[in-house]
């Protein structure tokens, strides 16, 4: 699926996200939660290229 006619492409934004959380119930009144979240952006970034144009 191509968004643009250009020969450099757009990608649409994309991510990976996954966590997990612990919830500790003390007593009636009190509580405690613990939270881990990773996320990943999954575009591929662009070549890095020297002065001649040519990717490194």
């Amino acid at each position: 699926m191509a968004y643009t006619f250009e020969a450099d492409r757009d990608f649409l934004r994309a991510n990976l996200r996954f966590g997990t959380a612990l919830y500790v119930k003390f007593d009636d009144y009190n509580s405690l939660t613990t939270t881990f979240d990773f996320n990943k952006l999954l575009v591929p970034t662009l070549p890095v290229r020297n002065g001649d144009g040519e990717i490194l």
